[in-house]
């Protein structure tokens, strides 16, 4: 069967168009990924009672996510990853850093009125 010329153009833009996707489909994967790595550490460092425990996972939280905040500025979990690491911080004892990073967090989430 030979194909046209109008549908050979039209096959040849729906797979570039497919591949050019490709790159922003993984890439919300990677996003959402690491955000629930940081999520499940958080969760753990939080339920332990053991001080030095809680300083270790905490201390790994931190890490986790200042990196997904560096790669994944204005995505949708960036308030909720904002508040969980300075949380983290003040936990530590770490508080003009955590200061730091809820101030960050009052100027990067929306308002109730920008909501719409």
């Amino acid at each position: 069967m030979a194909l046209t010329p109008s549908l050979r153009t039209s096959l040849a833009a729906l797979i570039f168009g497919l591949l050019m996707l490709s790159p922003g489909i993984a890439q919300n994967v990677s996003e959402e990924a690491a955000f629930q790595e940081a999520e499940r550490y958080y969760a753990a460092g939080i339920a332990h009672t053991d001080r030095f425990e809680k300083g270790r996972y905490m201390n790994y939280v931190i890490g986790l996510y200042t990196r997904y905040l560096d790669f994944h500025t204005g995505s949708r979990n960036e308030a909720a990853a904002r508040f969980h690491l300075g949380y983290a911080r003040q936990t530590l004892g770490r508080i003009e850093e955590a200061r730091n990073t809820y101030t960050c967090l009052l100027y990067t989430s929306p308002s109730p009125r920008d909501r719409g």
